[in-house]
């Protein structure tokens, strides 16, 4: 008991040397492993799986956020923001605390709870990525306890990659301080848990000002390495290199959006129907005739088909050519109807008296209106579930087409059994499905051309018996019939059948929707104009960037900054804001930056 006793003791002593190794940069990339395994492997740790949806790609796609995913990274999120905060304010009591808690929670998880979850359902043994996640939780326990063992340093500021003076830690610099909101949050932290005088915006400007200075230090360190002689002209590789490298990327920059819109359109798939709905009715009466069909009258042009379509469309070897480029075999669909109406016709004998008076007394036109409604099941939210079109014929009394069609339905309601109406041009010989908006008469193949149909009523009483007296009962049911002219058919032999034949517009691939999403104008707004306006930005600040990018030696500003650090870090906070106060002054004048930064000559 004297032996832990003595050990907790010896590790919560304070002892902050600059001799003691720093553990955190490892534990911290050993921890973010941690990170990644979690997000793409979170169907391993007791997230509830969605159906069908299996990976974060899934998810992302789908727009969906599942909370206990979102819980585990946040929570793991915390514990990295945590070990941070502990390692600023060098807390070795806070560490050990720290250390000891996740130890237990680690442990509790993955083997006990984890196992018992009957969302997993699997022994730690038999899940992949939860062993993997315990291999690097493993690795940072081990590097805890070495911090714990060994103390803090007494310098824990700055970046592990800045001790070196290179193009490569340059570069690893720059990707790094290019990463979205990760350095703003290391300052805003570095600023709340480290003893400082200065405001959170002189912070920020002195870590800007050191981060420049490391930059220009690095390329000072380049051109040494490789030096120019005065006015040597540029090398044409050189030139090839940069110059030609630039020059592609604008091109493609200008060219891009239309590029892609090009290249996607070639992996669009087809959109077809599923089910179509055909409606006929007068005015706002109540529809005369209602056929629905489904996929199993929903039927792909073979291949003699699509040829009796191509050929009734060209005539000469230009327009086939033309059609075979503007139209393909598997976006055609036919449609076949029966011709029977799929619902009685139930109209009100007050609106029945009233649709007979319209006929024989309007003095300007009776519409006939024939609609169709075209559902598909498209993969992508892109294109519209379904669409709708109509024809709209107006039936006037002064002119004989008109008139004679308005004669033939007034005497087909009078007189069912001996009538029938010519509805000449009733709808589009070829129908055209859009992704989006309304559909309409596909004109290019049409030309012109309706469908000639015979609508006829048909009339059948039906005797039932009625179950308190046995009495029976006459009850009469209508129906609508529709035939199509045989001269008009382009597929369909069967006579009384009515074609209708659907040409669907193709959609984006779902894969790439999220890109035809935006269109051209949209892929230009977000490519040329954000990219084009941020390098017009960046050309437009060089010339005053001149003063600090053309810094000969900034050796004494690093060093300035480094005693900056070092007198901060031991708590000197007056000689702290001395030294800012020098640095700023510094660089407010242009005479004091040139003194401090020209080469000295001994």
């Amino acid at each position: 008991m004297l032996n832990v006793k003595y050990f907790y003791h010896q590790i919560l002593c304070p002892h902050i040397s600059l001799e003691a190794h720093n553990y955190y940069t490892l534990s911290f990339i050993v921890d973010s492993i941690s990170f990644v395994i979690i997000a793409v492997g979170f169907s391993s740790f007791g997230a509830e799986e969605d159906e069908g949806l299996t990976a974060v790609a899934d998810y992302i796609q789908e727009n969906n956020v599942p909370i206990p995913f979102l819980m585990m990274l946040f929570a793991h999120f915390m514990s990295m923001v945590i070990d941070r905060a502990i390692y600023l304010r060098k807390s070795i009591a806070a560490k050990l605390i720290f250390f000891l808690f996740q130890l237990f929670i680690w442990h509790l998880w993955l083997f006990f709870i984890l196992p018992a979850s009957p969302v997993t359902d699997k022994a730690f043994t038999d899940n992949g990525f939860a062993q993997a996640l315990y291999f690097f939780k493993c690795m940072y326990f081990i590097l805890s306890a070495q911090q714990c063992v060994a103390g803090f340093p007494k310098r824990v500021l700055g970046y592990f990659i800045s001790k070196q003076y290179n193009i490569v830690a340059s570069v690893i610099f720059k990707v790094y301080r290019s990463i979205p909101l990760l350095p703003e949050l290391k300052e805003v932290m570095d600023w709340m848990f480290t003893p400082t005088s200065l405001a959170l915006s002189h912070w920020l400007k002195v870590q800007e000002i050191w981060a420049m200075l490391y930059i220009i230090k690095n390329k000072r360190r380049w051109e040494k390495s490789d030096p120019r002689m005065l006015g040597h002209s540029v090398s044409f590789l050189v030139k090839l290199f940069i110059g030609g490298g630039l020059l592609a990327l604008l091109i493609l920059l200008i060219w891009g959006p239309l590029l892609i819109i090009a290249l996607l359109n070639t992996t669009n798939v087809s959109n077809p129907p599923v089910e179509v709905t055909i409606k006929l009715s007068i005015g706002s009466f109540e529809p005369l005739l209602t056929m629905r069909v489904d996929e199993q009258d929903i039927k792909m042009l073979n291949d003699a088909q699509f040829t009796r379509l191509r050929n009734d469309y060209a005539t000469n070897k230009q327009q086939r050519k033309r059609f075979e480029h503007n139209f393909k075999q598997r976006d055609f669909r036919y449609v076949t109807f029966s011709g029977k109406s799929t619902a009685l016709w139930q109209i009100s004998p007050p609106s029945r008296i009233a649709m007979e008076y319209l006929l024989d007394h309007e003095t300007s036109f009776v519409p006939l209106v024939f609609s169709w409604n075209i559902l598909r099941e498209p993969e992508t939210g892109l294109a519209s579930e379904s669409v709708t079109g109509e024809v709209i014929r107006r039936l006037y009394r002064s002119k004989s087409e008109g008139n004679q069609t308005r004669q033939e339905i007034l005497n087909l309601l009078r007189s069912p059994k001996s009538n029938s109406a010519v509805l000449a041009n009733l709808f589009p010989q070829y129908i055209y499905a859009p992704a989006n908006g309304p559909s309409e008469d596909l004109a290019v193949l049409s030309r012109g051309r309706g469908v000639d149909c015979t609508a006829s009523l048909q009339v059948k009483n039906i005797t039932v018996t009625q179950t308190e007296d046995n009495s029976p009962v006459s009850i009469v049911s209508e129906w609508w019939s529709l035939t199509q002219n045989s001269s008009h058919r382009v597929v369909s032999n069967q006579p009384g059948d009515v074609e209708f034949i659907i040409y669907s517009e193709r959609i984006s691939n779902p894969e790439f929707s999220f890109i035809s999403g935006l269109g051209i104008i949209g892929l230009y707004v977000s490519i040329v104009l954000v990219v084009g306006g941020a390098l017009r930005t960046y050309v437009a600040r060089l010339p005053s960037q001149i003063k600090y990018d053309e810094i000969p030696n900034p050796d004494s500003l690093l060093e300035l900054c480094d005693d900056i650090f070092y007198v901060r870090e031991d708590k000197r906070l007056q000689e702290e804001e001395i030294l800012v106060g020098r640095l700023f002054f510094t660089f407010r004048s242009s005479v004091r930056l040139i003194e401090e930064t020209r080469w000295k000559l001994d």
